[in-house]
């Protein structure tokens, strides 16, 4: 597995999974969501999917449908050897499902403070022909953006360390832009969370 690191960042690899299979079930999620939460989009421009506004309260890792753990694992791994330096923090994990018919996208948005020590990233399922675009930690949005250009199957990781980043709108009608998202906090940070806000998190 050949992992890639841009502009001392943003890490990215490909992982070798069956994205039609997680196609499947990331549907399945993304209708469960539907079902459960109620349908308002909230208030911040461009998060125009319910299972993206209710990242919060739900978890992809929770449910047994094919592919979720391999995807999982293999996180995992990735991310350990990353963040090698760190290895013996206790982490956690949150996982959502960001589903964009044409035109949809996500805004500018950043996630952790620096101070948290955490990261974030996705993993792409059908996402080719978009890309996300950060401004790095230190720097002014359109003061040396980096684009990272989605294939599927390819996992973008990055230390959550301030940085704001973006998608770019989805173009195609035959599909929708399907991406597995996921934080990962040291346990530390999370303790202070409200309950409600803590049930949706598995040790990583």
């Amino acid at each position: 597995m050949e992992i890639t690191l841009y502009n001392k960042y943003i890490f990215t690899c490909y992982l070798g999974l069956d994205t039609k299979i997680l196609y499947t079930s990331a549907m399945q999620l993304y209708d469960i969501v539907l079902e459960k939460f109620d349908h308002n989009k909230g208030a911040y421009k461009g998060k125009s999917t319910l299972s993206t506004v209710r990242y919060n309260l739900y978890n992809v890792f929770f449910f047994p449908y094919e592919g979720f753990h391999e995807l999982f694992d293999v996180i995992r791994h990735v991310f350990y050897v990353c963040n090698h330096e760190n290895r013996n923090k206790t982490y956690y994990i949150q996982s959502w499902v960001n589903v964009y018919n044409k035109n949809d996208y996500i805004d500018w948005h950043s996630h952790w403070s620096s101070e948290c020590m955490s990261w974030h990233g996705f993993y792409c399922v059908n996402a080719a022909n978009s890309s996300t675009t950060y401004c790095l930690p230190g720097n002014e949005v359109g003061q040396s953006d980096v684009v990272i250009e989605s294939k599927n199957d390819l996992l973008v990781l990055s230390r959550s360390d301030g940085d704001k980043h973006k998608s770019s709108p989805w173009n195609r009608e035959d599909s929708p832009r399907i991406t597995i998202a996921f934080d990962i906090v040291p346990v530390e940070h999370l303790q202070n969370l409200r309950t409600q806000q803590l049930s949706h998190w598995i040790p990583f």
